[in-house]
């Protein structure tokens, strides 16, 4: 039954009918601005200390968050995605330098790496937000930090909130600190 063409779907359509792949990308990459955008407003607004980084283009993490009112002594060390699809991918090097910066930062007590995940669809009248917090100091870090030779290629959120690690042996479930629908993670979590 396949015909030998190759059809492409696109969500853009273009007045000659040629889809400029830069359009596509800028508009992509504006989305998940615009999610890290809200987030360090909101983490501001609650007297946190919030800066985008720079994300993929430096090396660094998408957003780091800072916490010091009443002595709370918090970091988080965040990678943002956000997209259309049920499941959405970080891979393996944005994971590690997210770590890496939160080891970096080893006089705050309560040191997070943050994978931070925003689901939008037309149909749906609100995206679905998923946190998940893994805590420098637990033992499930241990599951992400890995060499290179032992690496993982993805963590994959589902639209659902589960989190699963593809590594060569196949795909797990992945066990996780906090998890949480905002930022910041409700008190009773960081205790």
């Amino acid at each position: 039954m396949d015909s030998g063409k190759r059809i492409t779907l696109t969500p853009f359509k273009f007045k000659d009918g040629v889809v400029d792949h830069i359009k596509v990308n800028k508009k992509r990459r504006n989305r998940g601005y615009a999610f890290e955008y809200d987030q360090i407003q909101k983490l501001i607004g609650l007297h946190w200390d919030a800066r985008r980084l720079g994300g993929s283009s430096t090396g660094l993490p998408d957003v780091v968050a800072t916490h010091h009112e009443k002595n709370a002594n918090i970091l988080y060390s965040c990678e943002f995605k956000s997209g259309f699809t049920n499941n959405l991918y970080v891979p393996y090097d944005q994971v590690i330098r997210t770590i890496r910066i939160a080891e970096m930062f080893r006089a705050y007590e309560k040191r997070y790496v943050v994978l931070a995940f925003k689901f939008s669809d037309p149909k749906r009248k609100y995206p679905f937000y998923w946190f998940f917090g893994f805590d420098m100091n637990g033992g499930y870090i241990d599951t992400i930090n890995k060499p290179i030779d032992e690496a993982f290629q993805w963590i994959r959120c589902s639209v659902k909130g589960n989190l699963v690690i593809k590594n060569e042996k196949g795909e797990a479930l992945l066990p996780h600190t906090v998890k949480s629908q905002a930022l910041p993670f409700p008190s009773h979590f960081l205790l």
